[in-house]
């Protein structure tokens, strides 16, 4: 009984944890469209006065660490993806051979 309440803490945990990171990773992606469509819409003047710089230069350090954030994400279920063809490819084979 113990054992299964553990696993099932864990099982739990690990559904809490998976749903943050989705909810990271979807902030992060608004973060990257947001701040590139601002930069989209600036104007080559404001690239002249220096505390506009200072502010685009936040923006594109901002819109770097988003786009990280999401390409992190993006290997990660990339990775799992091919984890799970493999299962499906070692399924399939089984049972061929199997007939």
């Amino acid at each position: 009984m113990r054992k299964n309440i553990e696993a099932l803490i864990n099982k739990t945990r690990t559904i809490v944890v998976g749903l943050f990171k989705t909810k990271t990773t979807i902030e992060a992606l608004r973060t990257l469209s947001t701040r590139v469509e601002t930069l989209r819409h600036l104007h080559t003047v404001m690239h002249e006065v220096p505390e506009q710089q200072k502010q685009y230069a936040t923006m594109l350090e901002d819109a770097y660490t988003a786009l990280a954030q999401v390409e992190t994400k993006g290997d990660e279920l990339v990775q799992e993806l091919e984890y799970h063809h493999a299962r499906l490819g070692k399924a399939v084979a089984s049972e061929g051979e199997g007939r």
